[in-house]
């Protein structure tokens, strides 16, 4: 076998040997007819390049043609222009004068009231026929949620363990946690058993957030959770010695549930829960919402709410700004009762601090004498999961309100 293989090899390596000594004294013979040929491919390539399609999209790249995939890509970019489901409205005053008044702010309220709060009565519920189909369009059409993770979910009330099986390790403990200290303070209001956050707000960002009417689509028990925050606030960062008998006393009730429950490793984990319920969950539940920023009617001029969005969006840039400096400062006016220094910052509905004036901030309108702000022309509000066509709805409010509405749809 070896003796033939060997042969089979000489007799490959000689015959190849021939044919490259061949194609050599060719191309020596005959060189300007080479030089010619090679010299046309090159040409015939070069134009070829001109017509050739390149493909960047992951999406065909890494997905079989005939996947369920394209199919449904296909069909999306028919109906959606290949366009991301995003637009921007700009709000704007028809005379194009400041847009940052309180009529203008109260007209915006109320489009993006009847854009998102789904919850509401009055909430978007439009049927339009297109095609010879009828469609209906309703607030989480246009709406685009973040997930919920399990540790924040509701759980059954019902179900001693309910919370252990659920995963709802922050929800039930954050509901312990105002039960116990509520046996020491009379302000501190309570969330009812099983409670949690099964829905968050929208995606969106709007000049609202600087101001308390920016809360226009906070679902049912995010609303009952900012109640009972706009009136624990205090307590929960003065009674800092309670606190800690509580999440104690939170710590067994979790490792005891794990244990019923046969958990690994459950005094770990039961460890960990109240660690991540003690340095992050109640407090960044303080917050959410929006009761603690100021209301439109806190300011009695135009000019006044000009600087405030203005202020706001200069505090952000500054290296020690954080949402828990706006915070401390509204809860510290809430105990002096000074409502004088308020508090500035724009935030979004879960106290993040990414937001600037590229977001919302149209044209501003520049005072001469001292290169401030003296109002805006426009105010953008970008909608997350919007047609990459002018919607139907936006033709529909701008009868009711004074405002202009203009869809920008290359975003």
């Amino acid at each position: 076998m070896a003796y033939v293989l060997l042969k089979a090899r000489k007799k490959i390596y000689h015959g190849t040997s021939m044919l490259f000594r061949k194609y050599g004294k060719s191309v020596s013979d005959h060189p300007f007819i080479y030089f010619i040929v090679g010299l046309l491919i090159a040409v015939l390539a070069f134009v070829g390049l001109q017509f050739a399609k390149t493909d960047e999209s992951l999406d065909t790249i890494w997905m079989e043609k005939n996947d369920r995939y394209i199919e449904e890509m296909n069909t999306y970019n028919k109906h959606f222009g290949a366009l991301p489901r995003l637009g921007v409205t700009a709000f704007s005053m028809k005379d194009g004068s400041n847009v940052v008044t309180h009529e203008a702010l109260r007209s915006i309220q109320s489009v993006l009231k009847h854009l998102y709060a789904f919850e509401d009565p009055n909430a978007l519920n439009m049927t339009k026929i297109i095609g010879g189909k009828e469609y209906t369009l309703y607030s989480d059409d246009f709406c685009e949620r973040p997930m919920i993770p399990d540790i924040f979910k509701p759980y059954d009330p019902t179900d001693e363990y309910s919370y252990v099986r659920k995963g709802a390790y922050q929800s039930y403990g954050y509901v312990e946690l105002l039960k116990c200290m509520s046996e020491d303070s009379s302000i501190i209001k309570t969330l009812p058993d099983g409670w949690g956050i099964d829905k968050a707000p929208c995606m969106r960002t709007t000049i609202l957030d600087c101001f308390k009417e920016g809360e226009v689509d906070y679902p049912k028990n995010m609303k009952l959770l900012q109640e009972v925050v706009q009136n624990s606030a205090v307590p929960l960062l003065s009674s800092s010695s309670y606190v800690l008998k509580c999440l104690d006393k939170i710590e067994k009730q979790y490792l005891h549930g794990m244990t019923m429950l046969k958990v690994e490793n459950a005094a770990y984990r039961a460890a960990e829960e109240r660690f991540f319920l003690q340095e992050w969950t109640w407090k960044i539940f303080l917050s959410f919402g929006y009761h603690w920023r100021p209301s439109i009617d806190d300011f009695k001029t135009a000019e006044e709410l000009v600087e405030h969005v203005q202020l706001s969006l200069e505090a952000k840039e500054a290296s020690n700004y954080t949402i828990e400096t706006c915070l401390q400062k509204a809860i510290m006016n809430k105990i002096t009762q000074n409502y004088d220094d308020i508090p500035r910052c724009c935030p979004l509905w879960a106290g993040s601090t990414d937001v600037g004036n590229e977001v919302f901030v149209g044209k501003p309108i520049l005072n001469e004498t001292t290169g401030r702000w003296s109002g805006l022309r426009s105010t953008r509000v970008p909608v997350v999961a919007q047609p990459s066509q002018a919607p139907f709805w936006i033709k529909e409010k701008r009868k009711k309100y004074r405002l202009r509405l203009c869809v920008d749809t290359t975003a």
